[in-house]
């Protein structure tokens, strides 16, 4: 039952074509603040000088994503026209938005994107009435205004020269040409509260890097200033798709035969690979192998898809379907060799505690055969290097073998 759900689970996720399917509320992907906002840095300025009234409502900072990668904050802009006049009507990025009259007033509480230096046009009829641009100052209250997101955090990127503004930055990866001499492909898509491209087309803009080489551009401000903005990144020639890795560690190895217990301290070895083969998608082998009074090794392989991903993208679910070998040589020699078949699953959480670049994993295989029992829990937080605690149980009615403790793992080498 278990191992059917898992396969319905997977191939759900292929019938979206492959994309990892995202939970979000109502359609709208709220995100982490990972940016002190302060709306009194945030300057509304009319251009007309009418007696329209601008207040930012308090506490109302959310932050969303745009196109699934951009994080930005947005936050809501109470607009009132002193008239009922009713072919009044606004216009905010590409969107128009009527009024609501009341006591006098028309009213409109407008969702503003603060990274996002786009104008808020009031039409009376087919003409403009006013125009109000929203611009960040410089803070007092903060000293880090960039939002560079975890997306990008792998490759280095850093933006020279808005030091001074409000930005965000977000990253998405991909690959191109013939497998084995892959070129590594950055999207970068970045928006700023006070500045834009000299034409004046609308943020969010996006820069596409294939090798190291910086990138370097002219924004300009509502006061007409300039700056030279540079993007700078560590992408490298090649990211290979797979990647093989060793650990050890000293685990207790406790054994039971025909009710005779033994229970000794040993050094265990384990052998990880993991073949990229789409996004979300990919191949991967282990090996776990300890030897003292007894002989115990478990090897598996294991097709794994990232099904879901949940809270701002810092978590997901992978379902691992797949199949093992257990060798176990008992201390009275009696050897058992089998194929088993238990299927799995694990949580990652990206960057966890704010530690970019760093995973915690929390994964299982659960077995339901009647003819024997196995478990295989593991708990591992780190980089490419990382610390495991793991534990292995294996047995049928008068045999087992129970394994438990802590590795360091840490990558061997990388192909394709």
């Amino acid at each position: 039952m278990n191992l059917l759900l898992l396969l319905l689970m997977n191939f759900y996720a292929f019938s979206q074509e492959r994309s990892v399917q995202d939970l979000s509320l109502a359609g709208l992907r709220l995100a982490e603040q990972r940016l002190p906002v302060a709306l009194s840095d945030f300057v509304l300025k009319k251009e007309n000088r009418t007696k329209i009234g601008l207040q930012w409502q308090n506490d109302s900072v959310q932050w969303i994503r745009l196109n699934e990668v951009l994080l930005m904050p947005r936050a809501k802009l109470r607009i009132q026209i002193p008239s009922t006049e009713p072919s009044f009507h606004i216009k905010y990025l590409n969107k128009v938005f009527l009024l609501q009259s009341y006591k006098g007033r028309a009213t409109l509480d407008l969702w503003v994107s603060l990274f996002r230096a786009e104008p808020i046009t009031i039409y009376k009829g087919a003409d403009v009435f006013e125009v109000i641009s929203v611009s960040a100052e410089k803070s007092s209250k903060n000293k880090n205004t960039q939002l560079i997101d975890y997306s990008c955090a792998a490759w280095g990127v850093e933006v020279k020269g808005l030091d001074d503004d409000y930005l965000s930055v977000g990253c998405q990866f991909h690959r191109s040409g013939k497998v084995g001499s892959e070129i590594p492909h950055l999207e970068i898509l970045w928006s700023a509260a006070s500045y834009r491209l000299a034409d004046n087309s609308p943020s969010p803009y996006y820069a596409s890097i294939t090798n190291s080489e910086p990138i370097e551009f002219e924004v300009i401000n509502n006061k007409l200033e300039k700056r030279k903005v540079t993007i700078v990144t560590k992408l490298p020639k090649r990211v290979k798709r797979l990647r093989v890795g060793f650990g050890l560690g000293p685990h207790q190895f406790k054994t039971m035969e025909n009710k005779t217990t033994e229970d000794r301290w040993t050094g265990s070895y384990f052998l990880y690979s993991n073949l990229y083969l789409a996004d979300g998608v990919s191949l991967r082998a282990f090996d776990a192998y300890t030897r003292q009074n007894a002989t115990f090794n478990n090897a598996g392989l294991y097709y794994a898809t990232e099904i879901s991903k949940f809270f701002d993208n810092r978590f997901s679910f992978t379902t691992l379907i797949g199949a093992q070998i257990l060798t176990y040589e008992t201390p009275m020699g009696e050897n058992f060799n089998e194929a088993i078949f238990p299927q799995g699953g694990e949580i990652v959480w990206s960057h966890p505690f704010g530690l970019k670049n760093y995973r915690m994993t929390a994964g299982l295989f659960f077995d339901l055969s009647q003819a024997h029992t196995y478990q295989n829990n593991w708990l591992r937080f780190g980089t490419s290097t990382f610390v495991e605690v793991n534990y292995i149980k294996w047995g049928r009615e008068n045999t087992q073998a129970e394994l438990w403790g802590f590795s360091i793992g840490f990558p061997i080498f990388e192909l394709f």
